[in-house]
């Protein structure tokens, strides 16, 4: 269309960028993918969620359980 887009009016380096986007853009390169890089940063990035999720579990089911009853 020959707009002129936002990304390039916005000069964002590696460091600024989130997890996901930062790790695309830095670790794949081409044809190249760094394999140990990426799956060091999926295992970063998914940790936080999991480590939430094993703490709060009880009342997640609590939660579930307790929407499905009658009465």
């Amino acid at each position: 269309m020959g707009g002129i887009r936002l990304s390039d009016c916005l000069p964002i380096q590696c460091h600024q960028q989130v997890l996901t986007v930062g790790t695309v853009t830095s670790l794949i390169k081409a044809d190249v993918y760094k394999w140990g890089m990426l799956m060091a940063g999926a295992l970063v990035a998914a940790a936080p969620p999991l480590i939430i999720y094993a703490f709060l579990m009880d009342y997640y089911i609590a939660g579930l359980t307790a929407g499905a009853t009658k009465g």
